[in-house]
């Protein structure tokens, strides 16, 4: 019984406030994400930043002669990239982590992508990235998963408040 309850004291104990999740919002426009067509730079650009190193699938092209043909290979590239953003990218193939072999649940789920499915996916994250950020649809607090952005300045940030808080 004390465990069923101690969710219902402890929400007792929060002051309510007068902010609703709305007020939040400061763009409240729905503008619509749409994917736009890439260009050869773009394409060579992402080359060029692939990381020769990663795994890829048994079917896929080293990433060292990629790069070594990306000024051939960017046009035609650049008109399959434009016309697959919405096909399917990955070979989802599971891994063992630990204990029984037979329990589905000790196993993850990794994706096996060709190079140029990296690319492709690459492409689309430049794009989705790029509405969210011109939108301002992310909160400027948003730490992860983002360019320029990591958990240290999260911490810092707590800190931070913490600090200014004890002091005031």
């Amino acid at each position: 019984m004390y465990f069923s309850s101690t969710g219902n004291d402890l929400a007792r104990t929060i002051p309510s406030v007068e902010k609703k999740p709305k007020d939040y919002l400061h763009n409240c426009i729905q503008p619509s994400f749409s994917i736009f067509s890439t260009t050869s730079s773009e394409i060579k650009d992402e080359i060029t930043k692939l990381n020769s190193g990663k795994s890829t699938s048994p079917f896929s092209i080293l990433v060292d002669i990629l790069k070594l043909l990306k000024t051939v290979l960017s046009k035609p590239l650049q008109i399959i990239v434009s016309t697959s953003f919405s096909s399917e990218l990955a070979s989802i193939i599971p891994v063992f982590k630990k204990r029984s072999q037979t329990r589905l649940s000790n196993y993850r789920p990794i994706s096996l992508l060709s190079v140029f499915h990296k690319l492709l996916e690459k492409l689309m994250y430049n794009r989705l990235i790029n509405f969210l950020v011109n939108h301002q649809i992310l909160f400027d607090k948003q730490f992860g998963l983002r360019s320029k952005q990591n958990t240290d300045q999260a911490t810092l940030s707590i800190v931070d408040k913490i600090q200014n808080s004890s002091e005031g």
